[in-house]
């Protein structure tokens, strides 16, 4: 068996065991158990105002459905979000939209409930069709596992997208942009390429100091990494280097100022931002962490990496609601950006995703995903050492 299998599996079997004890209730996050992309969406109808609204009868259409409950913060923000894009691209591109309000009891919905969910759709000025699944019949075919969650039916009657819940930052952009998306509408997107050309002869220290910091001569690497900087003060690889070296010293204040001053040089380096938002993580300083992941998502909704980030800081703080919410975000993100074969800029946060759904699975005793979870962390990893072993 070879090495890295090996580690996976004493990853797996440790992760397992650490987290064996009480189980805790689960909280789920993602959207439906019986409905994927890709999958035809299946037919419902509800009645509204005495008059039956049919699913099929969208057909030719784009629709997002939005299964929401009362009360419910998320699912009230979500509905005002979503009738800013009824609103806009109805009569403009022809976007339907549904809400089904999934009561609390059985068929029989009291007075009182339907007063207060009244009051929501007015708060949030919702014009489309509210439909209320009397028995939860809609929500036991899609199984429903979370509030809000946000489906998009394309023209042909298939799920193009699903959002589950509404994420803690860049959730609105993400909701729009794909509404957008699904709907053709382009938007200008900024290709940014960092291709630095060190100056002088920065380029030859710098690989000069790597190979002293993997060959463990740490002092000359730095000594090193002075001379790069000598020669091209605006290059930021010298910064990263220096941050996790001085990190392994365990100069907290230095390694951090050194992350900081690399992300200044290249705002746009996500890795840099990722590897300065664990720092902080691992030396207490979660707010900072916070800011950076943040950040990347204001940037950019539809990162994995930011998601993955805000993730790690929920599940350290046992929110696994919240958690579970970015988590399983970042992993759709993730299989949705496959990367190249061979391509050696494979991001090892697709392995740590999975390993951190594995532990909050392992602690609420659903083992089952948990084994499965783990076994993908255990390929991500298995991928990222064939690919760079080549």
């Amino acid at each position: 068996m070879k090495r890295h299998h090996v580690n996976c599996l004493i990853l797996f079997l440790s992760s397992f065991l650490l987290f064996l004890g009480p189980v805790v209730g689960r909280a789920e996050a993602q959207a439906f158990k019986r409905v994927s992309e890709s999958d035809q969406a299946p037919d419902f109808s509800l009645k509204v105002a005495g008059k039956e609204i049919r699913l099929s009868d969208y057909k030719g259409k784009v629709v997002g459905i939005v299964f929401w409950k009362n009360p419910s913060l998320r699912c009230a923000k979500e509905l005002a979000i979503l009738q800013d894009l009824y609103q806009k691209y109805n009569s403009a591109k022809g976007l339907e939209m549904i809400a089904v309000y999934v009561p609390r009891g059985d068929e029989n919905v009291p007075p009182d409930e339907i007063a207060d969910m009244e009051k929501v759709l007015s708060e949030t000025g919702v014009t489309y069709p509210n439909l209320i699944d009397r028995g939860m019949k809609v929500f036991s075919t899609y199984g429903v596992i979370t509030f809000p969650s946000y489906a998009i039916i394309k023209e042909d009657g298939r799920v193009g997208t699903i959002l589950p819940g509404l994420p803690t930052f860049g959730g609105e952009k993400l909701i729009r942009r794909s509404t957008k998306r699904l709907l053709g509408i382009k938007e200008k997107k900024k290709v940014v390429i960092i291709r630095y050309k060190p100056k002088g002869k920065a380029a030859f220290y710098f690989n000069f100091a790597k190979k002293m910091y993997l060959k463990g001569f740490e002092k000359k690497a730095l000594q090193k990494l002075e001379r790069v900087l000598q020669e091209d003060p605006g290059y930021y690889r010298p910064y990263q280097l220096q941050g996790a070296i001085l990190a392994g010293q365990k100069k907290v204040a230095e390694a951090i100022q050194a992350y900081q001053k690399a992300v200044e040089l290249a705002p746009k380096m996500i890795k840099l931002k990722m590897e300065l938002g664990q720092y902080y993580l691992d030396n207490g300083k979660r707010d900072e962490a916070l800011e950076l992941y943040k950040n990347i998502l204001e940037e950019n909704p539809d990162s994995p990496d930011g998601h993955y980030g805000l993730g790690t800081i929920f599940a350290r703080e046992d929110k696994l609601e919240e958690a579970l919410q970015e988590l399983v975000m970042a992993k759709n993100l993730f299989q949705k950006q496959q990367p190249k074969e061979g391509d050696k800029r494979f991001n090892p946060n697709r392995g740590h995703v999975h390993h951190e759904l594995g532990l909050i699975y392992t602690q609420q005793g659903d083992f089952e995903q948990a084994f499965v979870e783990f076994t993908q962390a255990c390929e991500a990893y298995d991928k990222l050492v064939r690919d760079f072993s080549k």
